[in-house]
């Protein structure tokens, strides 16, 4: 069984990881490649290690990663079918001093 902390080694993705569907197949399942996303879970319900990622595009047969999306927006992928986009690195939080000393430098 897959933990958060297993997929998150094996795969090397975190929740808020923008990723693209790279799996050339057509799939029945509706995602096609090139496709975008963010991560929603590394956790599936089922222990196989899939990725949960949130779709950027709503579909009738997409779920919601057991809650951690809005409905018709998650699939569960293997993490060798997507690559990351960019990386959520959130907001970046800086003093006035260190904003001071940035400006100082140029």
């Amino acid at each position: 069984m897959f933990g958060i902390a297993k997929i998150q080694e094996r795969c090397g993705f975190h929740i808020g990881d923008r990723v693209m569907f790279t799996n050339s197949a057509d799939p029945d399942d509706g995602v096609k490649y090139g496709q975008e996303g963010s991560v929603c879970s590394l956790d599936d319900d089922y222990g196989n290690g899939n990725v949960g990622v949130r779709w950027d595009i709503e579909l009738g047969k997409y779920h919601s990663c057991s809650g951690k999306c809005e409905n018709h927006h998650g699939w569960w992928v293997p993490c060798e079918d997507i690559e990351l986009v960019r990386v959520d690195i959130g907001e970046i939080q800086c003093s006035d001093i260190a904003i001071e000393s940035l400006i100082g430098l140029f």
